[in-house]
């Protein structure tokens, strides 16, 4: 598992993606989130940290959210995420439109 990289429009971090989860962190400085990265062909992740521009950011699998990722997940909101993501870990096929109902 990577740590946080910096995140902008220039170093292709985050491919395009759908934005699951945004919230203030703790203290109040920074946002917290979690995007579903939709152009690669497996299921990714993008878990982010910052400011707009100045964020930080790791692209994960799976398995890789659910082995270092999870606290993560909860500060930004994204717990509902576990079940599909321990189902995709587990091999299991899962469609985009699924995860992404969760977000109605």
């Amino acid at each position: 598992m990577g740590g946080l990289r910096r995140r902008d429009n220039e170093d292709n971090v985050s491919p395009r993606a759908i934005e699951i989860a945004n919230r203030p962190t703790a203290d109040g400085k920074r946002r917290i989130g979690v995007d579903y990265v939709i152009s690669e062909a497996q299921h990714r992740f993008c878990m982010w940290e910052g400011h707009d521009q100045h964020s930080m950011s790791t692209t994960c699998t799976a398995a890789e959210v659910l082995a270092g990722w999870q606290p993560h997940l909860t500060a930004a909101g994204a717990s509902w995420l576990l079940p599909w993501l321990t189902r995709i870990a587990a091999g299991e096929v899962v469609e985009r439109a699924d995860i992404l109902a969760g977000l109605g």
